[in-house]
């Protein structure tokens, strides 16, 4: 059996430090925003305000860059930061601009993953209805096939138990 290892979480960060540092003594724009969001990613665990620092200087760079796939997962990121602190109006306002982003790019996997996302901010409003809605577009566009797709299944079934609605 294969064993996992997480690693210290001090050495990762100092590590992806140190890629920002070399990515900004090679001026490689590219690389410098992909330090920042592993950053990013690697204080959503450990902090989440910094967390939403790094995410922000790697849209930044992304924007810079017009490196649009890449803005809109930065957009969808800083909604997932601001759900987890539970700014839900700032999070439904990045959800709608990286959707409006998806659209554009025609990215169907990124828009149902960003109204997923939309459903549970509606979902910890209490808004169990609009969730459900949400839940079941993303359902009916999601391949059943799906690694999330299981996931997607428990939330449906979390909303009718909060509405006491099982079939």
């Amino acid at each position: 059996s294969a064993k996992t290892y997480s690693g210290d979480p001090e050495v990762k960060v100092a590590n992806a430090k140190h890629a920002v540092e070399l990515a900004l003594d090679l001026g490689d724009q590219g690389s410098e925003a992909q330090a920042y969001q592993n950053l990013a990613y690697l204080y959503f665990a450990l902090d989440l305000k910094i967390a939403e620092t790094f995410t922000q200087q790697a849209l930044t760079i992304y924007q810079s860059q017009k490196m649009e796939p890449e803005i809109a997962r930065m957009i969808l990121n800083l909604g997932i930061l601001n759900m987890q602190l539970r700014n839900f109006d700032a999070a439904l306002s990045y959800f709608s601009t990286a959707q409006k982003t998806a659209e554009q790019q025609k990215n169907k996997e990124l828009r149902l993953t960003i109204i997923k996302n939309i459903g549970l901010v509606h979902y910890w409003k209490g808004n169990f209805r609009k969730a459900l809605t949400l839940y079941q577009e993303v359902q009916s566009g999601l391949d059943k096939n799906a690694d999330d797709y299981p996931g997607l299944l428990e939330q449906i079934g979390a909303v009718y138990q909060r509405l006491n609605e099982w079939s």
